[in-house]
């Protein structure tokens, strides 16, 4: 439903819980192609899924930020 209208920003909990491997990715290559022009917000546990998706990645612990940076910046 948030993609259906041309909404600037579009929050997503989770989005690929519970989809296989195949599903996922097919989620993922679309909000891939239309995060160029929104901000999204997307919580997920899976961080090969933040690591694809996330321009910048926050990881919280009890509502609290502990990490914040790139894919690469939380990697190393």
């Amino acid at each position: 439903m948030a993609l259906i209208g041309d909404a600037s920003v579009i929050i997503l909990d989770e989005p690929t819980s519970n989809l296989d491997q195949h599903a996922r990715e097919m989620v993922w290559n679309t909000i891939f192609k239309i995060k160029r022009n929104r901000a999204l917000l997307i919580t997920t546990q899976n961080i090969e899924e933040a690591e694809y998706l996330g321009d910048e990645i926050k990881i919280l612990i009890d509502g609290n930020i502990k990490l914040s940076g790139t894919p690469q910046q939380i990697k190393d």
